[in-house]
């Protein structure tokens, strides 16, 4: 895989964290945890989790700031989103991530069977938690980060994921929604925000539940090719 990207997002990220650099960082170590789940490289995997993690605390609020809120809740958030970045950069700057990287550069690319036989397991995975959407918010929060290790495995593999990727941003936008109706604040200043949050979750849910089935079509199509393609081999 090539990481050249993730590089420059890491150096961007340390010059300045702002809204667009966090979200290539974002990105590209989402690309790069579908790339070890493939390899079948779960310590590496795992290694990866912290700047995942702080780089995602960072997106979130991120998002947040980007939509329709109060003003005394942004200031507050403004203040989270400092804390947030700063902890991302000292992540970042830490030595285990330097060494993470360089053990990223020296992996040695499995065999297309072993790649085949995690992709099957990815789909399989993702297959357990349909129906998650009508459930609740843990639920569809499953099933989207399932689909999302999904699609960008596809990704790396340079495979069609249009109708993953459709369902992941709408059950992303279930998920701002959410948040952004749980701010704290006023409740009298707090109480229209919170009414047309809680309308816009309504609309993506039910978007999600149109889009679900396409999205379960083709991961039962990826884990049927999976299959063939072990049992070819063997």
């Amino acid at each position: 895989m090539d990481l050249r990207g993730l590089r420059e997002a890491f150096g961007d990220v340390r010059h300045e964290p702002d809204a667009d650099a966090v979200h290539a960082l974002r990105t590209a170590m989402a690309r790069v945890d579908a790339w070890l789940a493939l390899e079948g490289l779960r310590g590496l995997r795992r290694r990866t989790r912290a700047v995942r993690r702080a780089s995602g605390a960072v997106r979130d609020l991120d998002v947040l700031l980007a939509t329709a809120l109060p003003p005394e809740v942004r200031r507050d958030l403004r203040g989270q989103r400092v804390e947030a970045a700063r902890a991302l950069r000292e992540v970042l700057a830490d030595d285990e991530t330097s060494t993470v990287l360089r053990e990223l550069d020296a992996v040695v690319p499995a065999s297309r069977h072993g790649v085949d036989i995690r992709l099957r397991r990815l789909a399989h995975r993702a297959l357990a938690a349909r129906g998650s959407e009508h459930r609740g918010r843990r639920a569809r929060h499953r099933l989207r980060r399932r689909l999302r290790v999904l699609r960008d495995a596809l990704a790396v593999l340079g495979l069609d994921a249009g109708p993953l990727r459709a369902l992941v941003t709408a059950l992303g936008r279930v998920r701002d929604h959410e948040a952004a109706a749980q701010c704290s604040g006023e409740p009298a200043v707090l109480a229209p925000f919170v009414h047309w949050h809680a309308r816009e979750r309504r609309r993506w849910r039910r978007r999600a539940a149109r889009l679900e089935p396409a999205a379960m079509h083709l991961a039962a199509d990826v884990q049927r090719r999976g299959r063939d393609a072990v049992a070819a081999a063997e």
